[in-house]
């Protein structure tokens, strides 16, 4: 990277410290740098005569952080691990380093932000369409800009900084991790994200993946101008031994998954060398252009999937793993059990050990008194046991495996040989709509239990559609067809009963395409089936699904207007949230209306 000379002189006078702090600032990035690098992913091809390459990013030279501290910034504000630290990734900048995936499929919301400047070079950032197995580069005139090479200075005080607009104060090395220098009000920027609206709507865009490209051909600064540098690895230069220099280190962010951070040197390489030439050699710190591009997911990315965990671990979104393995990650980490009807720490077991004041029991995610007590009578066919739960009586005892129920005195898989209705999956024992009282924010749609982008910012597999109406992909036809769901509903563009070929869990039947339990009758109980209204806010009545017993909920439970289609809302991704405000009754109400803690009751209740 360049460093101007007026630039070191200049600041290094205006400094607290200089020397000190970048003699630390050396110690601790050579020290990390010893550590880290046995394990790096990104290896630079050899500088012949060397045989072997070497790892990067490489640490940040004193240099650099000398002309960070003259300004009142940390040693760590032009470092990516101070980067990465500010904005609360957990990203090791050595061994988390990739150079795949080189493309992405851009969805809405796709926008690129300069979140790290350590140079003085000043290049833009474009986008491409990638064509796949292409080692040529675009030509100049299909790189479409996204982040702009210059910006203007900041409006000087009184005035404050528009936070719209993108400025800064200093030519180089601007903006850095973070503004916390002891020079205020020096050194001021604003860097807002620039967007490409809905780039699926661009007519540039051919509908495929697209790349990325330091644009330093044609660029304002004379000194950087002679080379664009490609996120595909295979269009940039070619070294000695037939493998291409590395363009660009990409991180994809641990905080927002379909987010990344693309990594440039901005000093031009040369077919001898990956630093360039003599006079101005690039030190492989890839912290001169660092930027942080959102909307975009890499192939295969951003698909709701099954993690094969438990509990609110269960549901997942596809992500990139080191460079382009796709892996399902859970959208929610275990936690603490609290009394919500969820298995929060993911052990196959609802609400266990959850906490309830005084003498209350956990029961269907809510504190109520003990069964066998006033007014708290079990009904009909169900019998009260010694852990003050209402069980059936043929169930009194047993202790299921985890992912099994009691039914009936015995313990079974109660997903197994099980096919829901359209729309559900099976979860311990019970047919349920996963984005059942579940809302998205930010204009995404809830499949399966996770947020995800609509279906128009998104390709939807072969044999389906986009449905203007729900923005999720359907069967091809099925966006014209005006079934009427759950009763009815759409397969391959024709409206066919809703428990047609349905196969419910153990004790339940399918009416109207749902799965409802048929309650006991052996032992002089029930007759039809249990319903509970106890759901409050917009959450309403839902179909109580019979395990192994506890308190069925009255159908005043609930203070609310009960709402059409409620059901059980498994935690999603994307900043979703359930219908009602937050985490209080409206969350509360979706996880009673799975009934889930009645089937995953075991050790302590079966």
């Amino acid at each position: 990277m360049h460093i101007r000379e007026l630039a070191m002189t200049t600041f290094f006078r205006r400094s607290r410290g200089p020397v000190g702090a970048g003699a630390s600032a050396l110690g601790f990035l050579a020290a990390a740098f010893v550590s880290a690098s046995a394990s790096a992913t990104v290896t630079e091809p050899p500088i012949p005569p060397a045989t072997t390459g070497i790892n990067v990013p490489q640490p940040v030279p004193a240099a650099e952080i000398s002309v960070a501290t003259s300004r009142g910034f940390t040693s760590m504000d032009v470092t990516l691990p101070g980067l990465f630290t500010s904005r609360g990734e957990t990203i090791d900048y050595m061994k988390d380093a990739q150079t795949t995936p080189g493309t992405f499929s851009p969805q809405c919301g796709f926008t690129g932000q300069l979140v790290l400047h350590g140079g003085s070079c000043r290049v833009g950032l474009g986008w491409y369409n990638a064509v796949p197995g292409s080692t040529t580069p675009p030509p100049q005139n299909q790189i479409y800009m996204l982040v702009p090479p210059t910006f203007p200075k900041c409006p000087m005080p009184p005035m404050a900084v528009d936070p719209t607009m993108a400025c800064c104060d200093d030519n180089d090395f601007c903006p850095l991790a973070t503004y916390d220098t002891t020079q205020m009000p020096q050194h001021r920027w604003s860097m807002p994200a620039f967007t490409a609206d809905n780039i699926r709507s661009d007519t540039r865009y051919k509908g495929g993946q697209i790349g990325f490209v330091l644009m330093g051909v044609g660029s304002p600064d004379g000194q950087c101008n002679m080379q664009n540098k490609y996120s595909e690895l295979q269009l940039n230069q070619l070294s000695p031994s037939g493998k291409p220099w590395v363009g660009s280190v990409i991180y994809q962010s641990t905080a927002q998954p379909s987010s990344y951070y693309l990594c440039f040197e901005d000093v031009s390489t040369v077919a001898t060398s990956w630093q360039g030439n003599p006079g101005t050699p690039s030190d492989g710190d890839f912290n001169d252009f660092v930027f942080y591009v959102s909307g975009i997911t890499c192939k295969g990315g951003g698909v709701p999937c099954d993690t094969m965990m438990q509990g609110v671990c269960a549901n997942g979104v596809t992500q990139c793993s080191a460079g382009e393995n796709i892996s399902c990650r859970p959208i929610v980490s275990p936690s603490a059990e609290v009394c919500d009807g969820l298995d929060n720490d993911c052990d196959g077991v609802v609400d266990q050990g959850a906490q309830c004041p005084g003498e209350q029991v956990c029961d269907k995610g809510k504190c109520v008194g003990k069964c066998g007590t006033g007014e708290f009578m079990c009904p009909p066919g169900l019998a009260c046991d010694t852990d003050s739960y209402c069980k059936d009586p043929s169930c009194m005892g047993i202790t299921c495996p985890t992912g099994q129920i009691c039914i009936g005195g015995q313990c079974q898989g109660g997903c197994d040989g099980v096919t829901c209705p359209k729309g559900q999956a099976c979860v311990s024992g019970s047919c349920v709509d996963l984005c059942g009282g579940t809302t998205c924010s930010n204009g995404q749609v809830c499949q399966m239990g996770v947020c995800v982008a609509p279906c128009e910012c998104s390709q939807c597999a072969t044999g389906q559609t986009c449905s203007p109406t729900t923005h999720l992909c359907v069967d091809s036809g099925c966006d014209k067809m005006a079934c009427s769901p759950p009763a009815t509903v759409c397969v391959n563009g024709t409206c066919q009963d809703g428990c047609k070929d349905v196969k419910c869990p153990a004790g339940q039947a399918c009416m109207a395409g749902q799965c409802v339990q048929v309650a006991p009758t052996s032992t002089g109980g029930f007759s039809g089936v249990l319903r509970d209204a106890g759901a409050s806010g917009s959450g309403g009545g839902f179909i109580l699904p019979i395990g192994t017993g506890g308190h069925p909920g009255g159908t005043d439970a609930g203070s609310g207007t009960p709402g059409a289609n409620a059901g059980p809302g498994k935690i999603s991704a994307c900043a979703c949230d359930s219908s009602g405000s937050g985490f209080g009754p409206a969350w509360l109400a979706t996880a009673l209306a799975g009934g889930m803690a009645m089937f995953l009751r075991r050790r302590r209740r079966q």
